[in-house]
Parts: structure tokens; C-alpha cells; sequence
């Protein structure tokens, strides 16, 4: 698996933009609501989603769902409802959708 790295300031963007319908341990259902805020980024292929991890201490890892913007960053909106959104994570991408409508249709 590829690892990638959070982008922190487009992270703080979309959240700021998005916050008032993103819940804290719902990165599936945010990831949804960021599609839906910024559709046309995800149709012109410069946001995609991704499914797979993300470190949450050691050596330990949650299933996570985030965004992969086209230089290859996360972008992680769900980390600003966290204690702490600047503790150093680690991402995995096990599925990136190339194609907002096939992720609509997952």
C-alpha cells in the first residue's frame, strides 16, 4: 500500500467550509458531505476518494475514508473534530475512486 501525506491547510479549508454538517467518528458520512460541497472538484478528477487507514498511534490503524487531491495529498477534513489535529498521521489508500459517480454508486 501506497502511504500518503496529509495536506493540513486544504484539511483546515474544506473543514472550515463544510463544518456544519461534519460529526465527529463519521469520516464516511463527511467524505460524503465534502463530495457534495465540492462536486466539481471530484468530477474534474482534481479531488478523489479514498478508502483505507489511518494511524491513530503506533503502529495501530482505523479504517478511514478521505480525500486524495490530484498531487497526491490528504485531505482529511473529519481530523479537525478530533483533541488533537495536529498529531503527525500516516495514511493508506486501499481503494481510490477515479470516478465520483462510482463512488456515489458504491
Amino acid at each position: 500500500m501506497k502511504r500518503y501525506e496529509l495536506d493540513i491547510e486544504k484539511s483546515k479549508e474544506v473543514f472550515d467550509y463544510c463544518k456544519d454538517h461534519l460529526q465527529i467518528k463519521m469520516c464516511y458520512n463527511n467524505i460524503f458531505e465534502v463530495v457534495t460541497d465540492f462536486n466539481s472538484k471530484f468530477r474534474s478528477g482534481e479531488f478523489k476518494v479514498a478508502y483505507g487507514y489511518m494511524s491513530v498511534m503506533a503502529n495501530l490503524y482505523c479504517r478511514h475514508c478521505f480525500v486524495i487531491d490530484n498531487n497526491g495529498a490528504v485531505i482529511d477534513p473529519t481530523i479537525f473534530l478530533q483533541s488533537n489535529p495536529n498529531e503527525q498521521r500516516e495514511y493508506f489508500a486501499m481503494k481510490i475512486f477515479d470516478d465520483v459517480d462510482v463512488y456515489i454508486n458504491a
